[in-house]
């Protein structure tokens, strides 16, 4: 069986992950926990393991993708990372989302749920559908 820091360092072979997402790994690998402790501060003194270079680069990977911050953020907690601030426009990314995902002949109804499913903010979405699809558009 191998040691907690060299299954530790296998782990963060394959991608980078979170000192949560190691911790859970040597723990159902069986690891005692003094074991694991000591191969996390290990692996943080080397700088295997960073949790918020991590969340900044996942954060910036998801926003990419066309996520909003309440769905990036969902996805810092569910990986045990810290939060990130965003910077910039929420309603100008929301605005490119719907853009790149080529949602905006859907109609203003549509595009609101997707960007809301997305994690958009309710404010941001409201402004991009009324900037998109003014009310006087419909008449």
């Amino acid at each position: 069986m191998k040691t907690a820091l060299q299954l530790g360092v296998d782990l963060l072979k394959r991608r980078d992950r979170s000192c949560y997402e190691v911790r859970e790994a040597l723990e159902r690998a069986g690891h005692p926990p003094e074991e694991i402790a000591a191969a996390l501060a290990r692996l943080s003194e080397r700088g295997y393991l960073n949790d918020a270079r991590l969340a900044e680069s996942e954060a910036e990977r998801l926003r990419g993708k066309g996520w909003g911050p309440l769905r990036v953020a969902a996805e810092m907690q569910k990986r045990g990372l810290p939060p990130v601030e965003f910077q910039g426009d929420e309603a100008e990314d929301a605005r490119l989302a719907l853009e790149e995902a080529g949602r905006i002949s859907q109609g203003p109804a549509r595009a609101a749920r997707w960007l809301l499913s997305r994690g958009f903010n309710q404010e941001a979405v409201e402004r991009v559908v009324s900037e998109l699809f003014p009310l006087d558009s419909f008449g």
